[in-house]
């Protein structure tokens, strides 16, 4: 396994992002996506293999060590942190630890009411790459922006996100708070959007 480091910083205090990382239900709110093994492995990763040294350090497994730093009294850097040996190679692993860092960002500048959650996988044609909203994150194979409707949509791509081929990619669109209507209509223009970009 390659080495990797993927921080960011949150506008909340430690304890809450402690928390975030330690209670499985606020977990669910940033971790992953919604599939019917989701409780299952936020149990097995944060719960079951997870070592605290409170208020600042989680070791997960084996090779994840998680660090909450307080940059003020409302603000926490997140660091998680891996060793191995250096590739330039990419890292699915690393990658979604990248996303999901920064859906944590999200849920605590921004979420309210229960997530719900969209997946999508395929080959995406570049045209998604480069799609309207504000952006939230960039980086070589991450792109996360926030749509019109205020919903936090992560691109992730195996090829980097600025190629001009098809790659393969996933698609996560993260809402909160939508009675099942919302979410429905939001289910349905994402998957019209979705079938006109993918090869």
């Amino acid at each position: 396994m390659k080495p990797f480091r993927v921080e960011t910083t949150v506008d909340a205090p430690q304890a809450l992002v402690w928390r975030h990382f330690t209670e499985a239900e606020l977990i669910g709110q940033w971790f992953g996506w919604d599939y019917p093994g989701l409780a299952d492995e936020i149990r097995m990763i944060f719960l079951d293999d997870a070592r605290l040294s409170p208020p600042d350090r989680i070791a997960l497994g084996e090779d994840h060590l998680i660090t909450l730093t307080a940059d003020s009294p409302t603000s926490t850097t997140v660091r998680i942190e891996s060793p191995g040996e250096p590739s330039g190679e990419y890292d699915a692993i690393e990658e979604g630890w990248r996303q999901f860092l920064e859906q944590l960002r999200f849920l605590l500048a921004r979420g309210q009411g229960a997530r719900r959650t969209l997946f999508f996988q395929g080959s995406v044609l570049p045209a998604l790459r480069t799609d309207a909203g504000r952006v939230w994150h960039a980086s070589p194979h991450l792109r996360m922006t926030v749509d019109g409707s205020g919903h936090l949509v992560a691109l992730a791509t195996l090829a980097p996100v600025n190629s001009t081929e098809p790659t393969d990619a996933t698609l996560v669109v993260s809402t909160y708070g939508l009675d099942d209507a919302a979410y429905a209509a939001v289910e349905e223009a994402w998957a019209d959007r979705w079938k006109s970009v993918t090869a």
